[in-house]
């Protein structure tokens, strides 16, 4: 597929990833992508030159992370033609009943699934019984807790059934529940070194023999630099391209800030020219008439942002607008609405996120997730989630402040005490837990949950 300068890109549904971007440049240049901005622009934004930011987008679109809508045949034909070969499978092909052993009757109830994607399901699904857990999560008996948790990270990404929300899949949506149902097990079995010592023994004799084979299997070592050089000599090369790009930048001066030179200082027609092109902008406040055509401006492109139905631009363009023109009663509305409406889809937003994270067990940024959902919503019930994420990762300060802002929002209700009488016991005051317990049953003393803690701290 070429691609010209002219093209407009943009991101497609995350589930049909084939690789997650790993270069520091694809992900900058995702970081522009937003399904406006021409191939030409993103060169200027990223500074590179026109050829090199369509090499980086090559990659990005062979990864299926970019998408042009205007050449969807063609991506959709590549992307039909597979033959369940394997290559880009999250688990290795080598390990899977082969796509003609298995039931292909399933495939025409794929629906919205690419074929692709469904063939590698199907085998995946079939071959579940015989998968041990080295061979489903890719690793071996030198694994750390920490590949192990990236593993899982990983199949996440691509079984999770939540990844195909809102999709019409089919029949297949059983066997992605199944699938992840599956890995979610195998993790609870490895996560631990304990835990995974005792399948090290189970397996032993299958581990020697795929070690034999890679041993046999393996080329001549050819020496590469280590992950800690190479992740230094990115480093350095961001760093170098960050000092280039500062160094065409103007520096600013107390002089140059200046209306006019000083009395004693007099400036040929040539130097006040050379000072006009190297710094363009003025730093002078806005007139009556400036503001009024700004805000105007701004309550437009509201307008227009609320007709397409995005309200998060929308209450942005009303809140610089409403800072132009406070005494502006229309904007004032128009900014109240964008901003509730912004705040539904915000909070949703961080809600579906905390969520995916809590089942990824990220328990820090489903916290922070989850936190500031509630700080839109006011709903303590998403407070006590949070408190009980942080209370996982033994943020007790930070617990603390969630259990309580659920009590401010909700303090009719014994469950955010309860909540912050957890905290203190997770941080070890026994004493401030049973002071809290003894509250709540003053008030609640038929609260079952509340007389079992309290029996627990003594």
């Amino acid at each position: 597929m070429s691609i010209r300068k002219e093209d407009i890109p943009k991101l497609a549904p995350q589930g049909s990833w084939k690789q997650m971007p790993s270069d520091p440049m694809e992900l900058f240049l995702l970081s522009k992508v937003d399904a406006r901005t021409r191939v030409e622009e993103l060169a200027l934004l990223c500074a590179r030159s026109l050829n090199d930011t369509i090499a980086v987008i090559e990659q990005l679109v062979a990864k299926g992370i970019i998408v042009f809508p205007g050449k969807a045949a063609q991506v959709s034909a590549s992307s039909t033609s597979g033959t369940g070969s394997g290559e880009n499978y999250c688990i290795s092909a080598e390990w899977l009943v082969p796509l003609e052993q298995c039931d292909t009757s399933f495939l025409d109830k794929r629906r919205e699934l690419p074929l692709e994607r469904a063939q590698e399901f199907l085998r995946v699904y079939q071959s579940l019984e015989n998968l041990n857990p080295f061979q489903l999560f890719d690793v071996d008996e030198t694994a750390t807790d920490r590949d192990v948790k990236r593993a899982y990270q990983r199949l996440t990404l691509r079984y999770h059934p939540d990844r195909y929300y809102g999709k019409d899949i089919g029949g297949f949506q059983k066997i992605v529940e199944v699938i992840f149902k599956a890995i979610s097990d195998t993790y609870d079995l490895i996560s631990t070194q304990g835990s995974r010592d005792g399948v090290v023994s189970a397996y032993g004799g299958w581990l020697s023999k795929q070690r034999q084979k890679d041993e046999e299997a393996q080329s001549p070592v050819i020496p590469t630099r280590s992950d800690v050089e190479r992740r230094e000599a990115r480093r350095a090369q961001v760093r170098r391209r960050l000092k280039e790009v500062t160094a065409e930048i103007p520096q600013f001066t107390m002089e140059d800030l200046q209306d006019s030179a000083p009395d004693s200082v007099e400036l040929s027609p040539e130097e006040l020219l050379d000072r006009k092109k190297r710094h363009r902008r003025r730093f002078t406040p806005l007139t009556v008439k400036d503001r009024a055509i700004r805000g105007h401006q701004h309550l437009d492109d509201g307008r227009t942002a609320m007709t397409q139905g995005d309200w998060v631009t929308a209450a942005s363009h009303f809140n610089m607008a409403l800072s132009l023109e406070p005494q502006n009663e229309e904007i004032r509305k128009l900014q109240a609405e964008a901003e509730i409406k912004a705040n539904e889809i915000l909070s949703t937003g961080y809600l579906k996120a905390a969520k995916m994270e809590k089942d990824m067990r990220n328990f820090l940024k489903a916290a922070k997730l989850f936190s500031q959902a509630a700080d839109i919503t006011k709903s303590y019930e998403q407070a006590l989630e949070a408190a009980a994420c942080f209370s996982r990762v033994e943020e007790f300060a930070r617990a603390k402040e969630c259990a309580l802002l659920a009590q401010k929002w909700n303090p009719s209700s014994p469950r955010p005490v309860i909540a912050l009488a957890r905290v203190y016991m997770g941080a070890g005051l026994p004493n401030r837990a049973r002071t809290v317990l003894k509250e709540v049953l003053e008030k609640f003393p038929d609260n079952k949950e509340a007389q079992r803690l309290l029996r627990e701290i003594r």
